[in-house]
């Protein structure tokens, strides 16, 4: 794992703290923020860039279940909002986001071992409120379908430091 002081700069956003590049394990390659206390505590969850868009993923423990045995339904409203939220950062080039509303619809359970993952997408992005959905899947099988509304705090910053236009 990676120290504070190896956060890679190049590229990345002017505002707010700065994701973590995992060097080792299931997760090499990803990044993972691990100064968002409850998501590591819930998670941590994992998120990549690919062809597709952004991935997120984690494996969830047995710390991570209800009595009946599947992974918590508020761990996995925790990672679609945390999906949409990568999303949403990365396309406006800010971290100064907030969850304005969350919807979802369970579709099946996930297990403890299974690797989780979400794929989110913009619906409409706006000036200051971002419209987003996306499906969540256990070993390729759904399991939450979901959708969210951001919202841009006012004074954030709206370029990336990689040239990219404000939004």
């Amino acid at each position: 794992m990676p120290r504070d002081a190896e956060r890679p700069s190049a590229g990345r956003l002017t505002a707010g703290h700065q994701p973590l590049r995992i060097d080792e394990g299931e997760f090499a390659g990803w990044e993972s923020f691990r100064d968002a206390a409850f998501n590591n505590e819930t998670g941590p969850f994992y998120h990549r860039v690919d062809e597709s868009g952004v991935l997120c993923a984690f494996r969830p423990t047995s710390r991570n279940l209800n009595n009946a045995g599947s992974v918590h339904g508020g761990c996995l409203l925790t990672m679609a909002d945390f999906s949409m939220y990568i999303t949403a950062r990365l396309h406006y080039g800010t971290a100064e986001l907030v969850t304005v509303a969350l919807t979802s619809q369970f579709l099946g359970g996930a297990r403890a071992g299974q690797r989780v993952e979400a794929r989110s997408e913009i619906v409409l992005g706006g000036r200051s409120l971002t419209f987003l959905r996306g499906i969540m899947t256990a070993d390729g099988a759904p399991v939450l379908s979901y959708s969210g509304t951001f919202k841009r705090i006012a004074g954030a910053a709206e370029t990336r430091d990689d040239g990219g236009a404000k939004r």
